[in-house]
């Protein structure tokens, strides 16, 4: 089903959205954070009929997304937009630049549909987002704002995704499925959102959170340890015990707020223990998960194997396509589809029908080659050079908090990589992005 643009709906939902983003900024931004989570997981955005024009078709995503960058274009067109220099801008610039580049080179050289071209070059314009948090969000009230917003929207899609797992329900923004060991796992989209909150919490930044908030930090803390054992993810465990072991070393196992962290950890134990049905049950999948992990890596087999053996098949096909580039955004309209075959081998059978992996690196690889690959690299090249020295130099102590849950969430996204889409899923790219901004505003405000 697709809707008229001239809709009586549309109409006023364009019109609310050009007042909150022109008037209202900072609810303009909840409602954009809520869309991109998939609405903490309960209904996806996606799922609304979309907007069809010449031009491309259009979902409620992007149409959020339009409206955020329709202010920062009428700042620029009058010249309100201060001259400021930043750290990420270059690289991110470069990446638009690029995908740019594929779109033309998809239209005017593989002559692709441009609802096809637009769709698959989707998430790589949302980087545009870094430049409206950039210039729009300059104030420390709206600020802490976009940290609650984080910490509202993480703490929810947790509680969904247990609540999921408990009643066995798939939802619009988030499903479960049954494991070969008779349990549910949860597959949530808003993982980072409920991780980058959790990493705030652990600094205790006291400027952007109130101090009588213990009750809920130790609920979120308990939620959120649930939740990652409730993925069932053996990746996600291990890059969830590796960031603690980061936060250790930074010192934040002294404050208060981590040893409610572990004593939350403790009662869960606690509860397992107390019954043993479910602890023999858990356990036993713990155990299952890990073995099969390594027999895995080792024998190229299962969902890890797959991962590894797509990136051999990404590097391939964009060797043959073009090393530099990639395969760009050609989409083949192939007949005899099967989803539920893994996607190595979807794209052993036609590279062009793949829409993306569960290896990030892969898809970068896929769609952009090494020019892609290259960028991310220098992105992150200087975020960390720059993050040493704001560090150092930061004298306020929330804000070095904050720098350190800044680290510890892109360290996380560049682990997740390997194993998931923190770079071109909007409900985990939003974050990072989020999470650059406030690198470049502590940057800025810090140093004052």
């Amino acid at each position: 089903m697709r809707i008229n643009p001239l809709s009586p709906f549309y109409l006023i939902a364009l019109s609310v959205g050009l007042y909150l983003a022109l008037f209202q900024f900072k609810y303009a931004i909840f409602v954009l954070l809520v869309l991109m989570s998939n609405v903490f997981g309960v209904f996806s955005a996606m799922g609304l009929p979309p907007i069809r024009t010449p031009f491309g078709t259009f979902h409620v995503k992007d149409i959020a997304f339009l409206m955020l960058i329709f202010p920062l274009l009428l700042d620029l067109f009058n010249r309100n937009v201060p001259g400021k220099k930043n750290i990420l801008s270059l690289p991110i610039i470069l990446l638009l630049a690029l995908t740019l580049i594929q779109i033309l080179r998809g239209l005017f050289i593989l002559h692709e549909d441009i609802h096809y071209i637009l769709r698959l070059a989707r998430p790589f314009t949302y980087y545009a987002l870094f430049f409206v948090f950039i210039y729009k969000i300059n104030n420390e009230k709206l600020f802490d704002f976009v940290i609650k917003a984080i910490l509202f929207i993480g703490f929810i899609s947790a509680i969904v995704g247990i609540t999921q797992v408990l009643f066995g329900v798939s939802l619009g923004g988030s499903k479960i499925e049954m494991t070969v060991y008779g349990s549910a796992r949860t597959y949530q989209p808003n993982l980072l959102f409920t991780l980058f909150g959790f990493f705030i919490l652990l600094t205790n930044p006291p400027k952007a959170l109130n101090s009588r908030l213990n009750l809920f930090k130790f609920i979120y803390c308990i939620a959120t340890v649930i939740f990652i054992l409730l993925t069932f993810s053996r990746g996600l465990w291990f890059i969830f015990c590796f960031t603690l072991i980061i936060f250790y070393l930074f010192g934040v196992a002294r404050t208060r707020i981590f040893k409610h962290a572990f004593v939350s950890c403790i009662i869960l134990l606690l509860v397992f223990f107390i019954t043993p049905s479910f602890f023999k049950h858990f356990s036993y999948i713990l155990l299952a998960r890990a073995q099969t992990g390594f027999h895995d890596l080792r024998f190229r087999e299962g969902t890890l194997g797959t991962r590894m053996n797509t990136l051999g098949y990404c590097w391939n096909y964009a060797k043959k396509a073009n090393i530099l580039f990639g395969v760009g955004f050609k989409y083949g309209k192939i007949r005899g589809y099967i989803p539920k075959e893994p996607a190595s081998i979807i794209i052993q059978k036609d590279p062009h029908r793949w829409m993306g992996t569960n290896s990030e690196v892969g898809n970068i690889l896929f769609r952009h080659g090494l020019a892609g690959i290259f960028l991310y690299v220098f992105l992150y090249y200087k975020f960390f050079k720059k993050w040493v020295y704001c560090y150092l130099n930061i004298l306020a102590p929330h804000y070095k908090g904050l720098m350190k849950a800044i680290l510890i969430i892109n360290i996380t996204a560049l682990l997740l990589s390997i194993i998931s889409q923190p770079f071109t899923n909007p409900g985990m790219l939003i974050v990072l992005l989020i999470s650059w901004f406030m690198f470049e505003y502590i940057q800025k405000e810090g140093s004052k």
